[in-house]
C-alpha cells in the first residue's frame, strides 16, 4: 500500500510538471513584434476603421432586425440582394 502512495505521488508531481512546462511554452510563443513609427500609425489608422466599420455593420443588421451570427449566406448583387440566414428558434 505504501508503494501504490508513493506512485501516486509520482504521478501527481509529473502531471504538475507536464502543466508547468504547458504554461511555460504558451508564454514562449508570444513574441513582440517591432514596428516602424510609419508602421504603426497604419495599423492604428486601419484597425479603428475596422472597428468603425464593424460597429456600422453591427447597428445595421441590428436595425434590420438580423442577428450577424446567423447568416450563412446571400447575394447583395442583381436584382433580388438577399441574405441566407439560419433560424436559430427552430
Amino acid at each position: 500500500m505504501g508503494n501504490d502512495s508513493h506512485q501516486s505521488k509520482q504521478k501527481q508531481q509529473t502531471l504538475k510538471t507536464g502543466l508547468q512546462e504547458e504554461k511555460t511554452s504558451d508564454v514562449a510563443q508570444e513574441e513582440h513584434v517591432r514596428l516602424s513609427t510609419e508602421q504603426a500609425e497604419l495599423f492604428k489608422r486601419l484597425l479603428g476603421a475596422m472597428t468603425e466599420a464593424q460597429n456600422n455593420l453591427n447597428f445595421a443588421l441590428l436595425a434590420a432586425n438580423i442577428n450577424g451570427e446567423s447568416i450563412i449566406g446571400g447575394n447583395l448583387d442583381g436584382d433580388t440582394p438577399h441574405f441566407v440566414v439560419r433560424n436559430t428558434n427552430a
